[in-house]
């Protein structure tokens, strides 16, 4: 059995980006009425409200599935997302739950926010 694939990136706070992700061809699962939950949090044994930023598939403006045949998902990530999150390194890790309740972590790494100068004008 596969595991997930491991993802670490970086990015200004504030910054607006689309992460696109292509779930690994060994990962025995179908984006088919999937769906994707992708979490950021200071460390992977943060729960509740110490989880800076969840995204859903769910939910209009989280998480899209681009092309169910390719197994390509995006997450978009908005400068309101990051602007008020400290800079530092953060954990993240996504999830798929397929339409018969099997579930799979099919990404994990770290995200680093790191500070950025140029900022919205208030």
């Amino acid at each position: 059995m596969a595991g997930p694939t491991e993802q670490n990136f970086s990015m200004r706070a504030g910054d607006d980006m689309l992460l696109r992700v292509t779930v690994a061809a060994d990962v025995a699962l179908t984006l088919t009425g999937a769906t994707v939950r992708w979490w950021m949090a200071k460390t992977v044994k943060k729960r509740g409200d110490q989880v800076q930023l969840k995204k859903s598939s769910l939910s209009a403006g989280g998480i899209e599935i681009t092309n169910e045949s390719e197994r390509i998902f995006e997450i978009t990530l908005l400068q309101g997302d990051t602007l008020d999150v400290k800079p530092g390194e953060y954990y993240h890790e996504a999830e798929i739950e397929t339409s018969v309740g099997a579930i799979a972590t099919v990404m994990f790494g770290t995200m680093t926010l790191e500070d950025a100068l140029v900022s919205p004008e208030v």
